[in-house]
């Protein structure tokens, strides 16, 4: 029989409601590496697998971040990194919006809906030690548009 589940849980040592914002920014992270998942399956393109796997391991370490508020190497030189993986896939023919085709396109469509939903969560806890991330959500978005219809 399953026991009763109950409305707290640990995070960083502290008993905390499962209704603080925190819960649903873990979530929403939880949510994106998942989709991720999905691009890194349908991929036929080693060199993009590759990016999707670093981009998974960068946000782990987000989650281990977000998890225990410990500092640690937040992100590090992955912001450069976005700028010019974005400047290698941006097309600059592209006028209109594309409809994804593929599986492949459309996983990492989804995946680009769920980086925006866990960018807005992480805007909402309005904690000025976050402006990094968001700024790394924001081009990790570009990012998967710019894969998405290369």
């Amino acid at each position: 029989m399953l026991k009763k589940d109950h409305s707290s849980t640990f995070l960083a040592g502290k008993s905390i409601s499962k209704s603080e914002p925190i819960f649903e920014v873990l979530g929403n992270l939880d949510e994106l590496i998942i989709s991720l998942s999905l691009c890194f399956s349908f991929s036929n393109s080693e060199e993009t697998k590759t990016l999707i796997e670093k981009i998974q391991k960068e946000l782990i370490k987000v989650g281990a971040f977000l998890s225990t508020g410990k500092e640690g190497e937040l992100l590090g030189t992955f912001i450069e990194e976005l700028k010019e993986a974005i400047k290698k896939y941006k097309r600059e023919d592209l006028k209109d919006f594309v409809l994804p085709r593929t599986r492949e396109d459309s996983f990492i469509h989804l995946s680009r809906t769920k980086t925006r939903t866990f960018e807005r969560s992480v805007i909402r806890l309005k904690s000025k030690q976050l402006d990094s991330l968001i700024e790394y959500l924001n081009l990790l978005s570009q990012l998967l548009f710019w894969l998405a219809v290369k």
